[in-house]
């Protein structure tokens, strides 16, 4: 092998190690964009599904986001607030009910969004019939924030901590998500469908166009005038 050859060696591995890289990820980008079209599209068919009244006999995790309608009584004396929720650029909370079903059993509400200032919330007495989506209680993040059930903060659902906190045994699996009240009623419902984002074609064509970009500085390289690998003739 050749002084020149050796030259071009390490960085030719180099390149086709960062291409193999570059590449790798955007077809990663591709496979995820798929998966999520994939879950939306299984979303929408639940929510399109007919209304159930319990989760039980549904498989683990079959009954998130399906629509359900419930009937009960809500324990206004235990709502709590979640903090730290914006709509259409106003800052306001998530007001969350626990609804003691016929049965006696406790499901907690998450009824939608108060402003901060202005306006009362409903609070119907006696027998209601909510219509909403079943959720999962999120699982928090390990270096997120926490409920700090003690001082009245709530940022995100969790039902051990609400059981603790209220004396209720409540529906640990669950909770649902109630959909749009009324014109000019509050709480507002929040809607059915999460937003998901789907920046990954983006994300794909990014790292796609970085190995492209960086095979034609490559290719210009190895095109330059080089005095070692091409020694000029007298």
């Amino acid at each position: 092998m050749s002084g020149a050859d050796r030259g071009l060696l390490f960085p030719s591995i180099l390149t086709v190690c960062a291409l193999a890289i570059l590449l790798g990820l955007g077809s990663w980008q591709l496979d995820r964009r798929d998966s999520k079209h994939a879950l939306l599209a299984s979303l929408q068919d639940r929510l399109a599904g007919p209304a159930i009244e319990l989760w039980d006999a549904l498989p683990d995790g079959e009954a998130e986001f399906r629509r359900a309608t419930l009937s009960g009584s809500f324990l206004h004396d235990k709502e709590f607030r979640l903090l730290a929720r914006t709509r259409n650029g106003r800052q306001g909370y998530n007001l969350v009910t626990p609804l003691r079903l016929t049965d006696g059993r406790i499901v907690l509400v998450d009824r939608g969004w108060m402003p901060d200032e202005g306006g009362a919330a409903d609070r119907p007495e006696g027998p209601v019939t909510v219509e909403g989506v079943i959720r999962r209680p999120p699982e928090p993040g390990w270096a997120g924030p926490e409920n700090l059930p003690e001082a009245g903060q709530w940022l995100y659902i969790e039902p051990t901590a609400v059981a603790r906190a209220s004396g209720l045994a409540v529906e640990e699996s669950y909770y649902l998500m109630a959909l749009a009240a009324p014109e000019g009623s509050l709480p507002r419902g929040t809607a059915a469908m999460p937003d998901l984002t789907d920046n990954h074609l983006q994300y794909a064509m990014t790292w796609c166009g970085l190995a492209l970009a960086l095979a034609a500085v490559f290719a210009l390289w190895l095109g330059r005038p080089d005095s070692t690998t091409h020694p000029a003739t007298s």
